[in-house]
């Protein structure tokens, strides 16, 4: 919806998105070419997260007027925790501005990171923000907002443009939601990230001790360059690392052998009771406590132990 209210908006088509960005299963900066897939057939320019004169190359690149908008993630979540920087960020705002497009803010998984949602922390100004997750209470939900002028068109007395959907006006969900909210204060929020951002540190402080994060270069945005999981490659990742901020974190790993790797971690954490997605990506309820953290910085240590060999590079 965001989107297609952009190009209404705009008058123009191309939307800028980013290397394994991910805003639902039709929008996904992840496809490799050749293979089939199930993105919308939106005019899509695909842009390297985090680069920021990559990213103004590109755009400087495309057919004069033709930007309608730029979708993307304060945090990239499904594609590995990657915390955007400030500069590309605020780059991102500037060349919006400049080019008359729309700046969508993804924070269907970042909200929960910030009380007014993670790119307050930033001081961007989004034209329109998109939410989910969470804010329904646990129930389906999803919601877009933004400028006023721009959610006008969507205003039944004199809107232009009609919202249909399947869960609108889901009172049972509505209801759910509020309850979420109550729950969920500033404060409560604040110590849910506080107690993720200590779990993270905990985590690079085992793999410190194993001398792991040493062997390699920790990068600043998703590895979409194969070559960088060969051994020979001087920009090469750790083989086991983890990204993220506040209650959302992914554990990583790299090489020839890393999909078998992230299966053994898995698989590790489920013997000890611990249920993390396959893909190595968690987030934290306000139910975790530090019992649970060290349960888990523990089975961290203990993988690091028994797969000793396997989780660093050769030399």
């Amino acid at each position: 919806m965001a989107l297609a209210t952009s190009l209404v908006v705009t008058g123009k088509k191309k939307v800028l998105v980013f290397a394994k960005g991910y805003h639902g299963s039709t929008i996904s900066g992840r496809t490799e070419k050749g293979k089939p897939t199930i993105n919308l057939p939106h005019d899509f320019v695909v842009g390297q997260y985090n680069d920021v004169q990559g990213t103004k190359s590109l755009v400087e690149s495309l057919p004069e007027n033709s930007l309608a908008a730029i979708l993307v993630e304060v945090m990239i979540g499904s594609g590995g925790c990657y915390i955007g920087s400030k500069e590309f960020l605020n780059t991102l705002q500037e060349i919006a501005t400049q080019q008359k497009a729309l700046l969508i803010i993804d924070e269907v998984m970042t909200s929960r990171l910030a009380y007014n949602g993670l790119h307050t922390t930033y001081g961007l100004k989004p034209d329109i923000v998109t939410l989910g997750k969470y804010i329904g209470g646990g129930m389906t939900f999803g919601a877009f907002g933004g400028r006023k002028d721009i959610m006008s068109l969507f205003d039944p007395r004199t809107g232009q443009l009609e919202h249909a959907g399947t869960f609108n006006n889901n009172v049972f969900t509505m209801h759910a939601g509020v309850a979420g909210y109550n729950l969920l204060t500033h404060d409560t929020l604040a110590a849910l990230n506080d107690l993720g951002n200590g779990m993270r540190l905990k985590v690079e402080s085992v793999l410190q001790k194993h001398d792991l994060l040493g062997d390699g270069t920790i990068p600043s945005s998703p590895v979409v360059d194969e070559s960088l999981h060969q051994i020979d490659h001087p920009l090469r990742p750790p083989k086991m690392f983890i990204k993220g901020v506040g209650s959302i974190m992914c554990m990583h790993f790299a090489g020839p052998d890393r999909d078998l790797l992230q299966g053994l971690f898995f698989h590790h954490l489920l013997e000890q009771g611990i249920y993390i997605a396959q893909r190595g990506f968690m987030a934290l309820s306000i139910e975790i406590t530090e019992a649970h953290v060290d349960k888990f910085v523990n089975a961290v240590d203990s993988f690091c132990r028994q797969w000793d060999s396997a989780v660093r590079w050769e030399q």
